[in-house]
């Protein structure tokens, strides 16, 4: 048995790289397919995909991986060779990660299965390939399920950790410790074809057993949304796939769909406040602002002791424009809040100046920076505004959440001075640096929409 396990783990290490690298799927000793499943085709899949990473969302690293798929040439079946997005760029000239997988598509009781066997990975000028294994061991194979669609596919693989825990009378296999973050063994599964065929059709539509899902779509689709879309078909009433839904809805700037999911969330929990919160960040950027306070209102009721309800306050009756309504709601923040945010103390300085209430705007901004306790970022922020920094943050903190910060509080200070091209400037270059789910950045967008056309050289970036 040790030496069984041993040329298995073997195998695991060599033959499982590429889309492998972060999951521990199970893995057969025996195909899926026969012979006559060599023969099965679906034109659907063929060409080109991309895949997001559902971690980076809203970023320029959220196509994870690229596909092509073509017919094999050899054997039947399909090539699936996966490659990233674009050149690695910490590896100059040393080419694209490139990994190829053998494919075949394997009908059973009106499903689509696939059997998948590693062939080739390439990086750079390193590469290795299923012909160099030593003699008499042969590829795993991995097992899953696809569905298909014009524009869509969904790729699920048997689950290492189900096949542990449930499948464990029913279903021989090895199981292998396996390195990383996710701290799971490796499920080698032995029993021959045609048990495993029974097996998959048995399971296939049992709850975890499939899992590691993956989303590929035609270029030019928004992937993740398609995918949010697909999961909450399945799903519609799991409340982390509502709540992951509604933020990438926010930051694709559709906040009513936002809204809308998260509505669902505090249905399904409603004594959860942050569900409330939630719905009223998703109306605050939609510009429901008194809508925004309703729910945050409900969302101090069910969690007395949170204040930052009071601070989302404070910022809908500053977007509004009422700045009475602001000024109080930042005063009651201030006065409930040991350690308020620097945001919200600027917020409250520049508030109080606009109305002309310059003494205590001073005040404030005084006492609290000489309490603050937070970061030295938030507390350069402070003394920025008080005039005790010879250069501006923007220059000196690449952040790009720090330029955007630091581009909308000068851009406070210019308005101050009545240099509304200085503050438009400020204000573009916030919202250049920001984002749609990003609430400096709604600001920016609203100061701009205040001021004199004429003041802006550009038109006044408009949220989706």
């Amino acid at each position: 048995m040790k030496t069984i396990r041993s040329i298995l783990a073997m195998m695991a290490g060599l033959l499982l790289p590429g889309l492998l690298a972060s999951c521990h799927p199970a893995v057969s000793v025996h195909p899926l397919d026969t012979k006559a499943d060599s023969e099965t085709a679906e034109p659907r899949i063929e060409g080109n995909w991309e895949s997001p990473n559902f971690d980076e969302i809203g970023t320029e690293k959220e196509i994870m991986l690229r596909w092509h798929i073509e017919p094999n040439q050899w054997g039947g079946g399909y090539q699936v060779e996966m490659r990233p997005p674009q050149d690695d760029k910490s590896m100059p000239n040393e080419g694209w990660g490139r990994t190829v997988y053998d494919v075949k598509l394997v009908p059973l009781d009106g499903k689509l299965f696939f059997d998948a066997q590693f062939d080739e990975e390439k990086f750079g000028k390193d590469s290795r390939d299923a012909s160099g294994l030593p003699a008499g061991v042969a590829p795993l194979h991995l097992i899953g399920r696809i569905w298909v669609e014009t524009d869509f596919l969904r790729i699920v693989l048997l689950h290492s950790s189900w096949v542990d825990d449930k499948a464990t009378q029913t279903l021989p296999r090895v199981s292998i410790g396996m390195p990383g973050k996710y701290d799971e063994n490796l499920a080698v599964i032995t029993p021959s074809t045609e048990e495993l065929r029974k097996f998959v059709v048995q399971h296939a539509d049992t709850p975890d057993a499939f899992s590691y899902d993956t989303y590929l779509c035609r270029s030019g689709t928004d992937c993740a949304a398609r995918a949010y879309e697909d999961m909450l078909s399945r799903k519609p009433h799991d409340g982390e796939v509502l709540n992951d839904a509604a933020k990438l809805y926010m930051t694709r700037g559709n906040y009513a769909r936002a809204v809308e999911l998260w509505r669902r969330c505090a249905e399904i929990d409603p004594a959860n406040a942050s569900w409330r919160s939630d719905v009223g960040d998703g109306l605050l950027f939609h510009r429901d602002f008194a809508g925004a306070r309703l729910e945050y209102a409900a969302a101090q009721k069910l969690d007395p002791k949170g204040t930052y309800y009071q601070a989302l306050t404070a910022w809908s009756y500053f977007l509004e424009g009422d700045f009475d309504g602001a000024a109080k709601a930042l005063e009651a923040y201030l006065d409930s809040n040991p350690d308020p945010g620097a945001d919200e103390t600027l917020l409250a300085y520049f508030v109080l100046q606009r109305q002309g209430r310059k003494v205590e705007a001073e005040a404030i901004l005084k006492e609290q920076t000489a309490r603050f306790r937070g970061s030295a970022e938030s507390h350069l922020l402070l003394l920025e505004a008080s005039g005790r920094l010879t250069s501006s943050l923007w220059q000196i903190t690449p952040a790009r959440w720090y330029k955007r910060e630091s581009h909308f509080w000068t851009a406070q200070r210019a308005l101050l001075k009545g240099d509304i091209k200085s503050a438009a400037s400020s204000l573009g270059e916030a919202v250049n640096a920001g984002d749609n789910g990003d609430l400096l950045t709604l600001a920016a967008r609203i100061e701009l929409e205040r001021l004199p056309v004429q003041a802006t050289e550009k038109p006044v970036p408009k949220a989706p």
